[in-house]
């Protein structure tokens, strides 16, 4: 892909370090396997620090206690990633349940929407290869809160991957099996992917009824509880309702109608996070275009859009003058020049130059964001550290400029 051609993709800051992420070779020709694992004991997933529950300890190991598998999104000889699981620990022999069963390892579990696709799908291409194995998947929570959540739309995915709800084990104690079988990864998202990456995806869409639905634009519903708060995204609403997109809250829907809605689509537009995600479920060649709420790169969205052959496009339509991170907090979104120019490239619109942001959408950020960064004095240490590298940053820049 020639850069003619990523200047109609990447409409962002710092192109070339988009270009770099975004032309990756993700695929990986390694051929997956199968380990057995003769009496192999299951360790819950267990914090490695107090207040992180996404990097663990825990896994399958033999019946030494040597580690064998727990998930890995890192390149390999990389450790200590969110959502890790990479070695095991100490437990007295008497701690450990026994059973005679033989189980499948399915990997691990999180209570969030966009990271269950991405991560909690690794394995599963085992179950859409061998559709008449009844044996059990044991899977591992990295974070046991809200195991509720999950019966709400983990196990109607699972469900429709034909793994009814009384073949899934959440193990929360150490066990020892007759025997385990744990398929390999077919994807670390933060690097590469297998061709049994989609399995899962297909065979999922494959048993849905497409919407007539061509033109979509995913929001985020006003109810939602979630870690970002996004000011201004009506704008956008309206701009692509304006345009003939049905404007859908995918979580007011059930599980099949969402994926419905998505095998349907033609031309998809929504902003960048897990809405974006839903891509795993699109036909190859259509048409996203993610709205960048902050500019950092999002590179499990890159191999995503690589695996499925979308027809994709960044636009970044980030305004934060304060403090922004992808993974949570408060956002503010505009029309920026990169935006502009998308919306003429792509629509044939010029846009109002001397358009302003609404007073009230930046009275709704600034307000957000001081009761966000003032609940967490992590949250208001990481963001004045933030702060001051900027100030650093536009004080250099600022000498630059004078020498």
């Amino acid at each position: 892909m020639n850069d003619s051609e990523l200047h109609r993709r990447l409409y962002v800051p710092n192109f070339e370090h988009w270009k770099k992420q975004s032309t990756r070779q993700y695929f990986s020709t390694r051929e997956l396997g199968v380990q057995i694992v003769d009496k192999g004991i299951i360790l819950p997933a267990v914090p490695i620090k107090k207040n992180d529950p996404y990097r663990c300890r825990g896994g399958v190991c033999d019946s030494d206690l040597n580690f064998v598998a727990g998930y890995n999104n890192q390149p390999p000889g990389q450790k200590n990633g969110a959502y890790c699981l990479e070695e095991a620990y100490q437990i007295e022999r008497g701690e450990i349940e026994q059973s005679n069963e033989e189980v499948i390892f399915g990997g691990i579990l999180v209570c969030h929407f966009g990271h269950f696709l991405t991560d909690c799908l690794a394995r599963m291409w085992y179950a859409t290869e061998n559709p008449n194995d009844r044996r059990k998947f044991v899977f591992l929570m990295l974070k046991t809160s809200n195991l509720q959540e999950l019966k709400m739309w983990v196990y109607q995915l699972f469900d429709l991957l034909g793994i009814p709800e009384d073949r899934l084990v959440i193990l929360e104690k150490p066990a020892q099996f007759e025997r385990v079988v744990v398929p390999d990864q077919s994807v670390r998202i933060k690097f590469d992917y297998t061709k049994e990456f989609l399995l899962p995806f297909r065979h999922i869409a494959q048993r849905i009824r497409p919407s007539g639905i061509k033109k979509l634009f995913l929001t985020r519903g006003k109810e939602l509880k979630s870690a970002i708060h996004l000011c201004n995204q009506e704008y956008f609403e309206a701009f692509y309702q304006m345009r003939g997109f049905t404007v859908i809250a995918p979580e007011q829907l059930s599980i099949t109608n969402q994926i419905a809605l998505i095998v349907g689509a033609e031309e998809v537009a929504t902003f960048l996070g897990t809405l974006a995600h839903w891509s795993l479920f699109s036909r190859p060649n259509t048409k996203w275009t993610f709205i960048n709420r902050v500019d950092n790169i999002v590179s499990r969205q890159c191999l995503i859009n690589d695996a499925v052959g979308i027809d994709w496009h960044f636009v970044s339509a980030a305004m934060n003058f304060l403090y922004a991170e992808q993974g949570g907090g408060v956002c503010l979104l505009g029309s920026t020049e990169h935006w502009k120019r998308f919306v003429l490239e792509h629509y044939g619109i010029q846009l109002d130059p001397n358009a302003r942001l609404p007073l009230s959408s930046i009275d709704d950020y600034i307000e957000r964001w001081c009761k966000y960064f003032a609940n967490s004095l992590p949250r208001r240490i990481s963001s004045l550290k933030n702060l001051h590298r900027k100030i650093e940053a536009l004080e250099a820049q600022l000498i630059d400029e004078r020498n």
